[in-house]
């Protein structure tokens, strides 16, 4: 049986009623009394889509409705909505386009055809069929927004700055539109303005903290990339702008990690300060109470050495500094041995930064700040973590284990990225070792703590316990207060 009548004028009542649970309850008469029915398979795949949320039933009995000629748009425009929040594109293209042909005047229709030619990156389809949804409902706020989004992919930036704005005039606090202003802001290069607009976000909804560390993480990237070229003061800008950001996300969500990054940019910050003559030494007091905190420096520092660039005199005194605050003196024996390093050396160490920063690059190069990065985000991280390995090869020639451990740790991060737990834990491990190698006690202590989490994940207890009585004991040594809450965290919520 392919139809009925009564099924039919049951069907037609259901759409024209109104009344949402009106509808539901029709149509679950529908699919018991005429299940085999074209109308009975659709009213099957409304009631699995809509009441049961259960969308792999609701695709297979929408195509049988669809299969038996069932000249319904919804049936379509359903399937199409689906097959989008799956991100099977193409599919729901091919769906909404007939659910269109069905119901030529549909704003809802256009709108989602808008967003699976968006994330198709076919931006002249999608703001053809935004803006048709835009005349039918000129005041939707996801009208508005999708269509702001739209143009700034097209790089039309000050008309997708004057449709956010248009649409926070209707919904100033709305976050959605909010962050879309961000990212338009920051593709200007009004990153100040972009700031102000990432603190309101924090202040309407602490919860959509990922806009505040995506920019922090972009002005980052400016500011190393200024600090290794030399320019210290630019580079000192973008870090205030970062600090800013992470600030903005540490007052106002707890639980997060956050604030330690917020801590470790600080100091990063006035290194660069001192560097570029805007800070003085004052740095010397805020470091010794912030122990744990001070390898992000180092590394920086290190950094610039690699790339053939001698310490001045400012720097030298922050080595030593650095050295007192962290209570071992690995840091200024290896800048003594750098100087001391043959040509061949040196130009080894050159290509180790070389890899890391390609890698690290992968995540920006090329991309407008805050881009759409679902199509490409596996083969980013296999990029950058191929870059990664290459500067493990160069480090295990000259066996420095610090830059080990520095590659372990970003090859476990993609890791992590992948939700590949045990990979990630694997590479952590390997970070340890070479840590301790070293002596570095307090990045291994650091480290354990990041590894912790992952034995947790993957319900190793006794690893798990082993780990956490070494991290404890070199906590003590240390004297870290900080170190040891966070440890007792663990504990406290029963994660140990």
């Amino acid at each position: 049986m392919t139809s009925d009548p009564k099924a039919q004028e049951l069907f037609r009542e259901s759409v024209e009623t109104g009344n949402s649970d009106r509808c539901m309850d029709i149509r679950k008469r529908i699919a018991q009394r005429y299940p085999s029915t074209v109308e009975g398979f659709f009213c099957k795949a409304f009631i699995s889509h809509f009441r049961d949320n259960d969308l792999e039933s609701a695709k297979i009995y929408y195509q049988k409705a669809i299969d038996l000629k069932l000249q319904s748009p919804e049936a379509y425009l359903n399937l199409g909505v689906i097959f989008n929040s799956e991100k099977a594109f193409i599919k729901a293209v091919k769906l909404l386009e007939k659910a269109l042909e069905l119901w030529p005047r549909s704003d809802r229709i256009e709108y989602d055809l808008a967003w699976a030619y968006l994330k198709l990156k076919k931006y002249d389809l999608a703001i053809k069929h935004s803006s048709n949804a835009l005349k039918a409902n000129p005041k939707n706020l996801a009208y508005l927004n999708l269509h702001a989004r739209i143009l700034m992919f097209q790089r039309n930036l000050n008309d997708s700055l004057k449709y956010c704005n248009l649409a926070l005039e209707f919904a100033p606090s709305n976050t959605y539109l909010l962050e879309t202003k961000a990212n338009v802001l920051a593709n200007l290069k009004k990153y100040d303005e972009a700031v102000d607009v990432v603190e309101s976000i924090m202040q309407n909804d602490p919860n959509k903290s990922k806009v505040a560390i995506d920019l922090a993480i972009f002005f980052q990237q400016n500011a190393k990339n200024y600090a290794l070229n030399g320019k210290f003061r630019e580079a000192f800008e973008y870090y205030l702008k970062a600090h800013k950001c992470y600030h903005a996300v540490a007052t106002r969500v707890l639980g997060t990690d956050v604030e330690d990054r917020m801590k470790m940019m600080v100091i990063t910050l006035l290194a660069s300060g001192i560097r570029s003559g805007t800070v003085d030494n004052q740095i010397n007091t805020f470091i010794l109470k912030n122990r744990r905190l001070t390898k992000v420096s180092f590394e920086e520092l290190l950094g610039a050495v690699f790339c053939g660039k001698e310490l001045d005199n400012e720097f030298k005194k922050l080595f030593h500094v650095y050295d007192q605050a962290i209570g071992f003196p690995y840091f200024a024996r290896k800048y003594e041995a750098i100087l001391r390093l043959s040509p061949e050396a040196k130009s080894i160490l050159q290509e180790v930064r070389k890899e890391i920063d390609a890698g690290e690059s992968c995540f920006t190069q090329d991309k407008p700040f805050i881009v759409d990065t679902e199509h490409t985000k596996e083969q980013t991280l296999e990029q950058a973590r191929k870059h990664y390995f290459k500067a493990l090869t160069f480090c295990e020639r000259l066996n420095w284990k610090y830059e080990q451990a520095v590659c372990y740790e970003k090859i476990a991060v993609t890791y992590v990225a992948e939700h590949n737990t045990s990979n990630a834990i694997k590479y952590i491990e390997k970070q340890i070792e070479s840590l301790k190698t070293i002596e570095n006690y307090p990045a291994v202590g650091d480290a354990a703590l990041n590894l912790i989490q992952f034995y947790n994940k993957s319900n190793n207890r006794e690893k798990t316990a082993n780990l956490y009585e070494q991290a404890r004991r070199i906590f003590l040594k240390l004297n870290d207060e900080a170190a040891l809450r966070l440890l007792e965290g663990f504990k406290d919520s029963k994660k140990i």
